[in-house]
């Protein structure tokens, strides 16, 4: 069982492991938001959670609206802090284009390290 990457000394099945992930996610959300949108320069209007198995999180971008996976709690808060970067650069640029990622670079130079980590896993962002 992990908690931001860190090995906890308890199990748990996959509902109560669930339920622990969103709940740490949901108290991390509003500093880690209010963190990266003044670097970005984009303000997400909702953010919502969501058992994704294919993505660690998507955007639509005329609703302002960004989901996050469930998941992200398994790993170093920085791969959470790289996917609400990627996904609010994605009101700025709906695609991923070369200036989206110029933009992801500018607000997160190591931004490929969490990347990486994430990719090697099972999910992937859109």
């Amino acid at each position: 069982m992990l908690l931001w990457g860190k090995e906890q000394p308890f199990t748990l099945n996959h509902d109560e492991k669930l339920a622990y992930y969103r709940q740490h996610l949901s108290e991390a959300i509003p500093a880690l938001f209010a963190k990266w949108q003044p670097i970005v320069g984009a303000t997400a209007n909702e953010i919502r959670l969501k058992k994704m198995h294919t993505r660690w999180g998507s955007c639509n971008t005329r609703a302002r609206r960004i989901w996050l996976s469930v998941y992200l709690p398994a790993y170093p808060i920085a791969c959470t802090e790289y996917v609400i970067v990627h996904e609010l650069c994605h009101l700025h640029h709906a695609n991923h284009s070369r200036a989206f990622w110029q933009m992801v670079a500018t607000a997160m130079p190591d931004y490929q390290h969490w990347h990486d980590m994430l990719a090697g896993k099972t999910g992937k962002l859109d």
